[in-house]
């Protein structure tokens, strides 16, 4: 005689998208599947040459309100972000995109660590795009 119950074993199913997440409701692993074919659809077009904004506006994620310097910001650009480097001149040069809409930075300006990379808003991307040392557009 067990003093014991076992609980009986429920089948659970989860839908995966192609980056690996895993979610409970179809609805919700449909919405990000779409937003990583968005990210990878803008990723695309800013390694064409796109600025940053119309990147945003072909992959339908214009929010409203956006920050009209995200036009002139492109692979080329070079951007300081003073907490990251150690040193003046800008480095740092937008990547890709990331399935939450944000953009990803990477480059060598003097960290104390070497070559440095991280995701950033596009809040935060306007605002180092307006650091007197950051150089945008075409170089």
């Amino acid at each position: 005689m067990t003093l014991y119950t076992i609980p009986p074993i429920k089948v659970v199913g989860r839908f995966q998208t192609s980056d690996g997440e895993f979610f409970q409701e179809r609805s919700s692993a449909e919405f990000h599947q779409e937003q990583i074919a968005k990210a990878e659809y803008a990723t695309n077009l800013l390694e064409e040459g796109f600025s940053v904004g119309e990147c945003l506006r072909r992959a339908e994620w214009l929010a409203i309100g956006i920050d009209p310097i995200l036009d002139d910001i492109t692979i080329n650009s070079k951007l300081s972000i003073p907490h990251w480097q150690c040193r003046d001149e800008p480095g740092y040069s937008p990547t890709h995109f990331t399935s939450s809409r944000e953009i990803h930075l990477f480059g060598d300006a003097g960290s104390w660590s070497g070559c440095y990379g991280n995701n950033v808003t596009l809040r935060d991307l306007a605002r180092y795009a307006q650091d007197k040392n950051s150089q945008l557009g075409p170089l």
